[in-house]
């Protein structure tokens, strides 16, 4: 059984990843497919996979299966995570690459260039 110490130190090693870091912070305002934080982060799809797959085995986020698209949320289940993120967002510089990666999700989420609202607007047609 693991300890929660041990538990706490995997969290900070897995946000301690820049690249990890700006995917937990993306998803803490809402939840996103591999494609969608691809588009907004500027990643690559094998390392946003592999790095979703890492946060998701230490139960940083959970996902959602809708049709062939799978959601990657924030674990809203552990404290732990939670709190961390407050202090993390409270604490982030308005100039930092996460603030642009949030600029940038809100600019795609506007023009509708985000893959999960083409995907919705086909199956209404």
């Amino acid at each position: 059984m693991t300890n929660k110490i041990e538990i706490n130190t995997n969290l900070f090693k897995a946000i301690s990843d820049e690249s990890r870091l700006r995917i937990v912070l993306l998803l803490s305002v809402n939840e996103m497919c591999v494609c969608e934080i691809c588009e907004t982060t500027g990643l690559s799809q094998p390392m946003v996979s592999r790095h979703l797959g890492l946060l998701r085995t230490l139960n940083i986020v959970s996902t959602r299966r809708a049709g062939q698209w799978i959601y990657y949320s924030i674990n809203r289940e552990e404290p732990l995570v939670l709190s961390m993120l407050s202090v993390l967002i409270e604490h982030l510089s308005p100039s930092s690459i996460f603030q642009r990666d949030f600029d940038n999700y809100a600019i795609k989420r506007n023009e509708e260039k985000l893959c999960s609202q083409k995907a919705s607007l086909s199956e209404t047609k």
